[in-house]
């Protein structure tokens, strides 16, 4: 202890200037003995202020020596004070503190500088490891033109530093794992405030990230009703109100940036800190028009299937009447002379009996109650021996073109239906451009539906299909009209043009044949419908 009452001693000297400045303001000198009392107690008390500090500190003069450090610094790098004191600060601890940065500090920037603060340092230490330590430096100017001495304090910052890493890690594998998700994910601060976009969400918005932070959650999630046109109350303000997760209401549309309308379904919740201290809202949602397209087609099966159940059950009853009517007409007619006018009016029964009958079939057709024998069968000849009765059928206003690929066109399919389903959908086509005459094209092929095409129709599986193709460049039909085209006594036609049940017929021997109809159209640009039959891979393949 006595190397350091020895270092004190120039510490204590300085005090005396202070007090002897203080002692000419009276009329009296102030003994030496006096001065160098209060200089003592003055340094006591100094040291036990600066020992209470919990930060590392070290005095050195102005040749780097250190003049004094407080117990923490002691401490926690494990010296003594015998150790320390009076050496030079880089050889201490067997040069521990021989630092490049920490020479730069100290030989170079506090000379220059009255105070340094926040200058960080890392560093291995043999006893401690690695270590970030925040240094803070302060001169200390003293009396009579003395060299300055410096006060530095040692922070670490270790612990800090890395849960900063860590925290950084956590937002990069939080951020790529919502850009990699398949939903869009927007975030906001309590003050309803975008903080956080991913890529989908940016995608379906029309924001980017870097327009859409800070904005009003309402500015960038824009939401309306969509049959009553109204705005709807953002769910993250209702989030941030009760503090609850909320749904986005039926016929939500998001307007985006460049004014397009998407339905959207979501799911928005409070983000909350540890203690349950709300610190956001975290909003969930997804594009809804493939879902709704799938919800249409769901409940459009449904009405066919009830549709054809019930036409079904009434052909069958009305099949046994016809029956009776035939049967009595016919026994009827055997019955009068053939030059009897009854006779005449009997076969009239029977001729309109029989067209009851054929209408009955064609219902049965459509409700798939009608069992038919399917066997490998070549569309490519179907269609040749077709479509000469199709051309036949239509005026001359009419053009007709015709691509048809005879390799890989055998389906499992009773040629007749197939007939059918031709010669309805050209008739269809040709009574559309009736007035104005066009164009009618027929294209046959082979092709693979993928899994993102048998996703969004219900019929539809991945694999090999036959896609029969016919367009007209009629006057196309109307959306509302779309919709029923192919419910059962359905028809635009004037009355005695038409039963309705022509697409019916084709729609029910298309999915009894477990293959798919599609239809395009718009105002003035025509219509296109699209049938897929699964592909026959058997070893008839080539025969076609």
């Amino acid at each position: 202890m006595a190397d350091a009452q020895e270092s004190r001693t120039p510490l204590r000297d300085d005090l005396h200037v202070p007090g002897q400045a203080m002692a000419a303001v009276g009329s009296d000198p102030i003994p030496s003995s006096i001065l160098g009392e209060l200089a003592g107690e003055t340094l006591l008390h100094a040291g036990d202020i600066v020992n209470t500090v919990r930060v590392p500190l070290v005095v050195l003069d102005a040749t780097l020596h250190v003049r004094m450090a407080n117990r923490y610094f002691y401490e926690y790098f494990q010296v003594t004070p015998q150790e320390t004191e009076s050496h030079c600060f880089y050889d201490l601890g067997n040069g521990q503190w021989n630092i490049p940065a920490l020479r730069e500090l100290l030989e170079q920037i506090v000379p220059h500088y009255s105070t340094v603060e926040a200058f960080e340092v890392t560093h291995t230490f043999p006893h401690l490891g690695p270590k970030s330590l925040l240094l803070n430096a302060r001169q200390i100017v003293r009396m009579h033109g003395a060299p300055p001495l410096i006060l530095l304090s040692i922070e670490d910052i270790t612990a800090h530093r890395r849960d900063e890493a860590a925290g950084d890690q956590q937002r990069e594998v939080l951020a790529l794992t919502l850009g990699s998700i398949g939903d869009a994910v927007l975030t906001t601060d309590t003050a309803g405030r975008i903080t956080f976009l991913n890529p989908v969400a940016e995608a379906l918005t029309g924001w980017s990230l870097q327009d859409a932070l800070g904005q009003p959650c309402e500015v960038v999630f824009h939401l309306v009703h969509e049959r009553t046109r109204q705005p709807l109350e953002s769910p993250v303000a209702r989030v941030l109100r009760d503090g609850l997760v909320v749904d986005l209401a039926p016929q939500t549309i998001l307007i985006t940036r460049d004014r397009r309308e998407v339905p959207v379904a979501d799911l928005s919740a409070p983000i909350r800190r540890k203690g349950e201290q709300l610190y956001g809202v975290v909003v969930v949602f997804r594009d809804g028009s493939d879902l709704r397209y799938l919800e249409e087609q769901l409940r459009h099966a449904q009405k066919m299937k009830a549709l054809g159940a019930l036409a079904g059950g009434v052909a069958h009853d009305f099949n046994n009447i016809l029956a009776a009517i035939l049967g009595y007409t016919e026994l009827a007619q055997d019955a009068v002379p053939l030059t009897s006018p009854a006779w005449d009016w009997l076969g009239r029964v029977i001729s309109a009996s029989l067209r009851a009958k054929g209408l009955v079939q064609q219902i049965l057709t459509f409700s798939r109650l009608t069992p038919v024998a399917q066997m490998p069968v070549s569309l490519a000849a179907v269609l040749r021996d077709t479509l000469p009765f199709l051309r036949a059928l239509l005026p001359t206003t009419i053009t007709m073109e015709e691509h048809c690929t005879t390799e890989g066109s055998m389906v499992l399919a009773d040629v007749t239906q197939m007939h059918q389903i031709i010669m309805n959908l050209g008739a269809n086509a040709g009574h559309a451009m009736r007035d104005t005459g066009g164009h009618l094209e027929v294209r046959l092929e082979a092709v693979e539906v993928d899994a993102a095409l048998a996703e969004t129709h219900l019929a539809l599986r991945p694999g090999a299909y036959v896609q029969l193709t016919v367009r007209d460049t009629g006057p196309g039909i109307p959306p509302d009209v779309r919709t029923r085209i192919f419910e059962p006594f359905f028809t635009t036609k004037e009355v005695g043009q038409g039963t309705g049940l022509g697409l019916s017929v084709v729609h029910g021997i298309v999915a009894s044949h477990s293959g798919a109809i599609l239809v395009e159209s718009a105002q003035g640009q025509g219509t296109t419908f699209t049938i897929y039959l699964p592909r026959f891979v058997g070893r008839l393949e080539g025969n076609t």
